[in-house]
């Protein structure tokens, strides 16, 4: 699939103890299908600033396993449910993968000027 951006390849063990090779993509479709629920502001929700909803969470993962998952999903309710116990970082790296720019920034910092100490 070559590096197509916002989508995040993840390996989990299934219930059924088999390991499942899953492509979650987090696109513009999903972005919208997650805003109709959740209205404009759910990406606010994304920022960091406090914890995200649980419900924006599964549906974020919901949105992005439809695009090569859809019958895994439709057939096993709680393949997020696996996907999330097993990594704690699949949200944080999902996205990392959408939004590549935003974590560059972070990473710089807040963009303002240190202050001196007073004296």
């Amino acid at each position: 699939m070559g590096n197509l951006r916002g989508a995040l390849s993840v390996q989990i063990s299934g219930a059924d103890g088999v390991e499942k090779n899953l492509t979650l993509f987090f696109g513009m479709s999903a972005i919208e299908a997650i805003s109709e629920k959740h209205g404009d502001s759910f990406l606010d929700s994304l920022s960091g600033e406090s914890s995200v909803p649980f419900g924006i969470v599964l549906d974020i993962f919901r949105e992005s396993l439809k695009r090569f998952h859809a019958a895994e999903l439709s057939e096993d309710p709680y393949l997020v449910d696996d996907l999330i116990a097993q990594d704690g970082r699949a949200l944080e790296k999902l996205l990392d993968a959408a939004f590549p720019d935003l974590k560059a920034k972070a990473a710089v910092g807040n963009g303002r000027k240190a202050r001196a100490k007073p004296k």
